[in-house]
């Protein structure tokens, strides 16, 4: 297969034409392009979960668990004082809206669970990509998240071709392995070490150890959504961006790596104040 075909030069490809616009809403000051660009990746995970989840005949399930999970992900980021409350109102709502409008009363807790993997593992979750921006110096702490989870997944990618031995977790995703996991590690502290030239008050103890947090946090979101997709036996979440999959399969490493960067971020900001 020539290498225009290939589909690592597809990868390459729309990360080129993607990563621009992705840095550069981080980057600017006005915090609108982020907020939006983030709220459109929410809605579009959405769609391919909810395609996954329910059948077609479930349309309603499917346009509920989009507009719930939207819809708290512009209240969290928008309102991010709320959110706590807003999580619980989700819950109420979803819960409500089962027992309700349910056609077939049997199956709503089955349903349910379905609805709270949407809303909270990929909605509530994304939604706190868009609060690290809201911090000070909010932009260079996005793109210091972005880079442990991209540069993590380049690692990952390169050292389990190459080295990939052992099973990760075959029964959820075979082609991962305890060698490309290392691999991925060691590139997210790679670029824990980089951030210290772009993020003020980076330490490398501080540098080093958020790269490694934030790069186990990435892999397990990536696993996790392997486990979603497992469930419904799906390669991909999608094929909307060509070389990776959905849009779902792009952002899943940002799932648990965005809070646990946020908490980090919370708890110093606390401390030291801004």
């Amino acid at each position: 297969m020539s290498l225009f075909t290939s589909n690592l030069f597809k990868r390459v490809a729309a990360a080129a034409v993607l990563a621009p616009v992705v840095v550069g809403a981080a980057l600017w000051e006005n915090p609108f392009a982020w907020t939006a660009l983030i709220l459109v990746a929410v809605f579009l995970s959405l769609i391919e979960y909810a395609i996954m989840a329910f059948e077609p005949q479930e349309l309603w399930d499917r346009m509920f668990v989009v507009m719930v999970g939207t819809l708290l992900a512009a209240f969290m980021i928008l309102l991010s004082q709320f959110m706590l409350l807003l999580g619980v109102w989700v819950i109420l709502v979803i819960s409500l809206g089962l027992i309700i409008f349910a056609p077939h009363p049997p199956t709503a807790g089955a349903r349910l669970g379905k609805h709270f993997v949407g809303v909270f593992l990929i909605a509530y979750l994304l939604s706190f990509a868009g609060l690290i921006k809201q911090m000070p110096d909010g932009g260079r702490w996005v793109l210091f998240t972005l880079t442990i989870v991209w540069f993590g997944d380049t690692g990952a990618y390169f050292a389990g071709k190459t080295l990939g031995r052992h099973k990760l977790a075959p029964l959820v995703s075979p082609n991962k392995t305890w060698e490309g996991s290392f691999g991925g590690l060691l590139a997210s502290m790679g670029a824990g070490a980089l951030a210290m030239t772009y993020v003020p008050g980076l330490n490398w103890t501080i540098a080093l150890s958020l790269g490694a947090l934030v790069g186990i946090m990435g892999q397990f979101g990536d696993l996790a959504e392997s486990l979603v997709k497992r469930t419904y036996n799906v390669k991909d979440s999608g094929n909307l961006i060509p070389g990776h999959g959905g849009m779902l399969d792009r952002v899943d490493a940002v799932l648990f790596a965005a809070p646990m960067m946020f908490i980090y971020l919370y708890v110093a900001y606390a401390q030291t104040g801004p």
